[in-house]
């Protein structure tokens, strides 16, 4: 529960499994005259139904849809749409079983329950093939990413689409942050975590030259492209990737990895690298907190870019849009 602050997850189990039995059941149950063995089917429908209705129709968490990717938002809307037809679908099979029974098993009753409990099984299993997809694939969940945000008071973290536009930032400790733009076509997603300067010295003690860095705090930054870029003369396929950097006095190097998956640089491993291009820090306004930016090509340009303040420096990667 602690990576999915919601009953979703735990619930949604319960439906896939009773509707499967239910049908699987029914499908045996053409030859078996026991009224007992057609009253357990009974039985799996109504609970298959009742759990599949309440993960999708009371529990479900709901998406804010402006900070994921659209090809996230297709899979969440195909996700909703199979759920709610095996809630109807596993409702309809639940009826029609109640209704064979009280008229004997008659076969054509027979046949639409197990149609409609085979329809309700199917649903039920694609919606949540479309939720794990979700969850591990796109991050949406686990420790409330994307969701809803939930009340002031909730013990959960919320995610900030600007850190440095947070009312009343009292806290020192970094904070969740994300952004989402376009290069181009190309749907751009960075999660983070936004660290205070808190009137420290930044370069060359807390943040050390000629390190990696996980450009952030906590978990590593991902970044997410829905289609393919180039940096630095390197094509980069659609997915999620880390990102690190290695601060220097007078250059830096930026870095896309392929797991993104790890806590700061812990797991960093040279092999893993996408990618890698050198860059000459330029000076900025004081940033409180670290901050990314998804830049789209300015005029002539033929590149966007993904760029990064903190303290009074910034620093640019290069992205172009593959077509």
């Amino acid at each position: 529960m602690e990576q999915f602050p919601n009953y979703h997850p735990m619930i949604v189990h319960f439906p896939i499994v009773l509707l499967v039995l239910a049908v699987l059941m029914q499908l045996v149950s053409f030859g078996v005259k026991n009224k007992g063995f057609h009253y357990t089917i009974l039985v799996f429908a109504v609970l298959g139904y009742a759990s599949a209705y309440f993960a999708a129709a009371w529990r479900h968490p709901q998406i804010e849809r402006e900070m994921v990717s659209a090809a996230t938002q297709l899979i969440y809307d195909e996700h909703q749409w199979y759920a709610r037809w095996s809630v109807y679908l596993g409702g309809a099979g639940a009826v029609l079983k109640g209704v064979e029974l009280y008229f004997r098993q008659r076969l054509f009753l027979v046949l639409l329950t197990a149609l409609a409990l085979t329809g309700a099984a199917v649903a039920v299993g694609i919606s949540g093939h479309h939720g794990a997809q979700l969850v591990h694939i796109h991050g949406v969940g686990p420790k409330g990413n994307f969701l809803i945000k939930i009340p002031a008071n909730s013990s959960q973290a919320v995610v900030h689409t600007n850190p440095n536009a947070v009312e009343n930032d009292t806290t020192p400790k970094s904070i969740k942050a994300m952004t989402v733009g376009k290069i181009g076509a190309v749907t751009v997603t960075i999660q983070y975590s936004s660290p205070k300067v808190r009137r420290r010295a930044i370069w060359g003690e807390l943040v050390p030259f000629e390190k990696v860095w996980v450009t952030g705090a906590n978990n590593a930054t991902s970044v997410e492209f829905d289609g393919a870029v180039e940096v630095a003369g390197t094509v980069i396929p659609a997915g999620k990737y880390a990102f690190f950097t290695i601060p220097g006095k007078e250059t830096w190097t930026l870095i896309l990895n392929k797991n993104w998956e790890q806590h700061l640089a812990d797991k960093y491993d040279l092999k893993d690298d996408v990618v890698r291009t050198e860059v000459k820090p330029e000076h900025n306004p004081h940033t409180e907190r670290l901050q990314y930016f998804v830049e789209q090509p300015m005029g002539d340009a033929p590149d966007g870019g993904i760029s990064i303040a903190w303290e009074t420096l910034k620093i640019r990667m290069a992205v172009k849009v593959k077509f």
